[in-house]
């Protein structure tokens, strides 16, 4: 009997000391990233606050000797970035790549020809401004080169 209580005391101690070092871990490495670092802009979101990229986003981008209006919709029904006249196209998305809470990149499936065709099955990266109310993006090809960024703003605003 005194055997098999010291083999049980064996087992147990290991096993205590693993649970105490894994508890200490998760309430002093936790407590380490609940302060978020100040930026010095009050108004835009912290570093910990996930920002919302859902809905429709809408600027300008120049086209040549104009400009072209550039709709940017993130919705779960679609993802789609259009741009107006003079470019006249739109690119089809896919699910994002979460970077963080604050950036995101989206492939391209594919474009409707014109101006977008030279951006299929590249890269679009989008991320909070530093209002904290927009988003910038950059379109880059299938090779990773840029061909278009700006600054959206949500529909309506």
């Amino acid at each position: 009997m005194k055997q098999h209580a010291s083999g049980l005391r064996a087992i147990v101690a290991p096993l205590f000391l693993a649970f105490i070092l894994t508890l200490s871990l998760l309430v002093f490495g936790c407590s380490n990233n609940t302060n978020a670092a100040s930026d010095g802009n009050t108004n835009a979101a912290s570093v910990n606050d996930a920002f919302n990229f859902d809905g429709v986003w809408a600027g300008q981008t120049v086209a040549g000797q104009t400009t072209a209006a550039v709709t940017l919709t993130l919705q779960p029904k679609g993802m789609t970035l259009r741009y107006g006249s003079p470019r006249n196209c739109e690119l089809a998305l896919e699910a994002p790549v979460i970077i963080d809470g604050r950036n995101r990149q989206y492939g391209i499936k594919a474009g409707t020809g014109g101006f977008c065709s030279k951006m299929e099955f590249g890269k679009l990266s989008v991320r909070q401004g530093d209002d904290g109310d927009s988003i910038i993006y950059e379109v880059r090809d299938v090779a990773g080169a840029s061909q278009d960024k700006g600054s959206l703003r949500r529909s309506g605003k």
